[in-house]
């Protein structure tokens, strides 16, 4: 009888595991922005993704963003 009870157990369990379907977006935004749904745009993003790796690109950090855009004289602040 357990053993009967287990091979029902797991047919059950196979049958449920073939029934998941999966669906892959290539959009990386976890909110599905459509911005990354334009092909240019995410052309230029893996444009920019081969740049950096290819060691031509620069990050740079907040505080040189708001020194570019502000000229130091802004007090805004960028989140």
């Amino acid at each position: 009888m357990a053993t009967a009870l287990n091979n029902k157990r797991e047919t059950n369990l196979i049958s449920e595991a073939n029934a998941i379907t999966v669906e892959v977006s290539e959009n990386p935004s976890p909110s599905a922005d459509p911005w990354f749904n334009d092909p240019e745009n995410m052309a230029s993003v893996q444009r920019g993704i081969a740049e950096m790796k290819a060691g031509k690109g620069r990050a740079y950090s907040i505080d040189e963003i708001k020194e570019y855009l502000f000229g130091g004289k802004s007090t805004k602040t960028i989140e």
